[in-house]
């Protein structure tokens, strides 16, 4: 007696689970890299306030001392961007080599810069010193370090896609910044963030609308 041979579906069956997981995986990437390159940042400016400045975005005003305020340049709206994915624009601020989180105000600030080449401008906030806020902690000092800043941008929306980040912009802490940086230390500058006392928490946030008050 001779035996039947086996279907030849079962054959090719491991191969089809192989291409489905391929094809699912291509498909992931692919989404992964685009929303990676879709905030379209670059660096404007970056400079050191080592005097209390008002620096106001939207219906945000905020007071700030003893930070390091990078402009980023976008075609983009970060906002519209993800408000598209139900949530608000977020920052991340590192040190390039070690990867260390720089604890930056999370809300970049939307800036009305007419002089710039791009159509929208957003301000980060970056302390010059302080304690990273990702586990584990890891105190830093801008003065001191010899590595540049980079920034990535994100949504916070519930679904996984939405936490990818951009690619990096780079802040460069060059010489000439960096003794700022070493000379407001030496007089023992203070790091202040403050409200405008004028806001509540609500109206302080910097994509708010007053017909955000009826939902």
């Amino acid at each position: 007696m001779t035996r039947a041979p086996r279907p030849t579906r079962r054959r090719w069956w491991p191969w089809g689970c192989a291409v489905l997981a391929l094809a699912s995986a291509a498909v992931i990437g692919g989404g992964v890299v685009w929303r990676a390159q879709r905030w379209q940042a670059e660096l404007q400016q970056v400079r050191f306030l080592d005097h209390p400045e008002k620096i106001s975005a939207g219906s945000a005003a905020l007071t700030v001392t003893g930070y390091v305020v990078a402009t980023v340049g976008s075609d983009v709206d970060f906002f519209a961007l993800a408000h598209a994915d139900g949530a608000h624009p977020k920052v991340v601020a590192t040190l390039c080599d070690s990867d260390t989180d720089l604890g930056a105000w999370t809300d970049p600030l939307p800036l009305d810069v007419r002089a710039g080449a791009r159509r929208y401008s957003y301000a980060v906030l970056v302390p010059i010193r302080g304690e990273s806020t990702a586990w584990p902690r890891v105190k830093f000092d801008l003065s001191t370090g010899g590595e540049d800043i980079c920034l990535r941008f994100r949504a916070t929306a519930l679904a996984p896609q939405t936490w990818v980040r951009s690619r990096r912009v780079v802040v460069p802490v060059g010489s000439a910044l960096r003794e700022q940086l070493a000379s407001y230390a030496r007089r023992g500058g203070e790091l202040q963030i403050e409200l405008d006392p004028s806001c509540v928490p609500l109206l302080c946030q910097p994509d708010f609308r007053p017909g955000d008050l009826q939902h």
